[in-house]
């Protein structure tokens, strides 16, 4: 009885335990801070999580926050950096009040930059409960879009 009493505690300790743990702030080789370094020598404040199979870095650089995208061999596959609406090329701005949704009120603007050097602006935007991801190529091209009602506000590799 004393054994089962025993091992149902350390079973209710190890769920308390992985219940508690969540995937920020992971421990990763120092392949990664490498391979992040390479690309981003100035960054700093960096963070690690775990987004499914990417290991992505959370930090700073030019006083903008930036997350840069790895595979599990710490390739980088992608950075996503948080800009103002004043750094949008003009195209861009241009191709976003021309469009469908010039009438909702844009949130957050992203410059992201793919390993195979395709360059992409994302504005995100609302309308009451809607919420959309627009998708521009630097000339101001509107690309996709992409709903993050549900929360799926995600841009990944």
């Amino acid at each position: 009885m004393k054994a089962k009493i025993k091992m149902l505690a350390m079973m209710f300790v190890a769920v308390v335990c992985c219940v508690a743990c969540d995937d920020d702030d992971v421990w990763v080789d120092e392949a990664f801070y490498d391979s992040l370094l390479y690309q981003y020598p100035d960054a700093v404040d960096i963070e690690w999580d775990r987004r499914g199979r990417y290991y992505v870095a959370d930090f700073w650089i030019d006083n903008h926050e930036a997350y840069a995208w790895f595979d599990t061999a710490a390739k980088w596959l992608m950075t996503d950096v948080d800009i103002s609406w004043s750094e949008l090329p003009l195209a861009v701005q241009g191709g976003f009040n021309s469009g469908d949704y010039s009438s909702w009120m844009p949130d957050e603007y992203h410059h992201i930059v793919y390993a195979d050097e395709t360059v992409q602006y994302v504005i995100e935007v609302e309308d009451g409960r809607k919420e959309k991801m627009l998708f521009y190529a630097p000339d101001g091209q509107f690309l996709k879009e992409k709903d993050v009602a549900r929360r799926d506000d995600i841009i990944w590799p």
